[in-house]
């Protein structure tokens, strides 16, 4: 696991052997199952996460439905607001699989930022890639049709399709389980016409 933790911080930055261990020594790894809650709304939170293997959903509930916002998978960082603001979640954090998660608190982050200063400038690039992916789905959410929605997510995001249930991808995409599943069968159909 940490190898492979390694290898991923490596496309962003190059840590020395001393760093390495640093940063090794300040992990925290924890495992959760599937259905644990990592944050639910009214809590503030006190810890971010890494996703190192599973799937978490981020989901509202509104008028008691779920309203599905995002998916984190592998190596994909998870920063609540409320951990921020100090304020109460208005979202809950759910583990859509078992997951392995690394675990952290404001204190731990800023001794990292303290012990090696080049990991400011991976938070900063994981809050920028975030924010821009936010803002190309909150696009694609008003400007493309739900079924260009789907296939979009079938492009940029197909072990989703594997890994969450209907229901959830449908909530996400913003449209009902039936709506999704006539989406489906439209395309299988294209496809067997191709």
């Amino acid at each position: 696991m940490e190898k492979e933790l390694l290898a991923f911080m490596s496309q962003y930055i190059e840590l020395d052997a001393r760093e390495e261990e640093i940063f090794l020594s300040g992990l925290n790894f924890q495992h959760f199952k599937k259905g644990s809650f990592l944050l639910k709304k009214g809590e503030i939170a006190q810890h971010c996460f890494f996703v190192i293997k599973g799937c978490v959903r981020k989901y509202y509930v509104m008028g008691g439905e779920e309203k599905t916002t995002a998916f984190y998978t592998e190596y994909q960082p998870i920063n609540p607001i409320s951990l921020m603001t100090r304020e109460p979640s208005s979202y809950y954090l759910a583990c859509s699989e078992d997951c392995v998660l690394s675990v952290g608190d404001e204190e731990k982050t800023e001794e990292l930022f303290r012990e090696i200063p080049k990991f400011d400038m991976l938070a900063r690039e994981f809050s920028n890639q975030m924010m821009v992916e936010q803002e190309i789905m909150f696009d694609d959410y008003h400007n493309l049709d739900p079924e260009m929605r789907y296939v979009k997510l079938m492009d940029k995001r197909p072990d989703l399709l594997q890994r969450v249930p209907q229901y959830q991808l449908a909530s996400y995409l913003g449209i009902k389980p039936e709506s999704l599943s006539r989406i489906r069968k439209r395309i299988r159909e294209r496809e067997q016409v191709a």
